[in-house]
């Protein structure tokens, strides 16, 4: 005798049941829907079917997987009674709300990530990094320094699609203000940075300004706001 539906359950996928237990575990899933629902929610935990997926390119899915498989791919029809369904109808449609169950705080999870934005990698993003922000674009933080007033300057490139630049933005208090803005390409994988004259006046710029030298990782850490680290 089994003490639980667990037990039981776990006994049939583990195929321990005998012909007259397995028929009435088939029969009792066609007709009582909150058992296929833990059925289905079990059979996706155990570990058969975990190992399973560590070898899906070079074995067939089960039959039980299989049917969960089709039935996400096309629209299920509601049964008008639970017996004409049968256990096997039931068992994808349970399958399908487990895995709902399963998937869905990954989703909500995705979806409330927030995105990160420029000014926040200038706060918080070490130079030598090229990321993606806000609206799809990419940046790449070339380097920081101190210019004579002491403001915390960096130089770095967007990628905005249709258009690229190489800019300088120093920060006054807790607001970033651009101080120079020229069209450019922008870095290779490489982070190659390629000569032309918008690059020469950022050079110039730099030359004009900079106070020291080029900021360390660990400076740069430094000027992060308390409240990012």
């Amino acid at each position: 005798m089994y003490k639980n539906d667990e037990e039981l359950i776990s006994a049939y996928l583990d195929n321990e049941l005998d012909e007259k237990e397995r028929k009435q575990v088939e029969d009792r899933l066609g007709k009582d829907e909150a058992f296929a629902t833990a059925f289905a929610s079990f059979e996706m935990q155990d570990s058969s079917l975990i190992k399973a997926y560590s070898k899906i390119d070079n074995k067939p899915l089960s039959p039980e997987l299989d049917a969960l498989v089709q039935s996400l791919k096309a629209p299920q029809e509601t049964p008008t009674s639970k017996k004409s369904s049968g256990w096997k109808t039931l068992l994808p449609i349970a399958a399908s709300i487990a895995m709902v169950a399963v998937l869905a705080p990954f989703f909500i999870y995705q979806e409330q990530t927030p995105v990160i934005t420029q000014l926040d990698a200038l706060n918080t993003i070490p130079s030598g990094q090229t990321i993606t922000i806000k609206n799809e674009q990419r940046l790449f933080l070339s380097m920081s320094f101190k210019d004579s007033a002491q403001r915390w300057c960096r130089e770095y490139f967007v990628d905005r699609g249709n258009q690229s630049s190489h800019e300088i933005a120093c920060k006054s208090g807790n607001q970033w203000q651009t101080e120079i803005s020229v069209d450019a390409e922008f870095p290779d994988a490489n982070q190659f940075m390629p000569a032309s004259s918008n690059t020469a006046l950022i050079d110039s710029w730099i030359d004009s300004n900079i106070e020291g030298d080029v900021l360390s990782i660990e400076q740069e850490n430094a000027l992060v706001p308390t409240t990012d680290r």
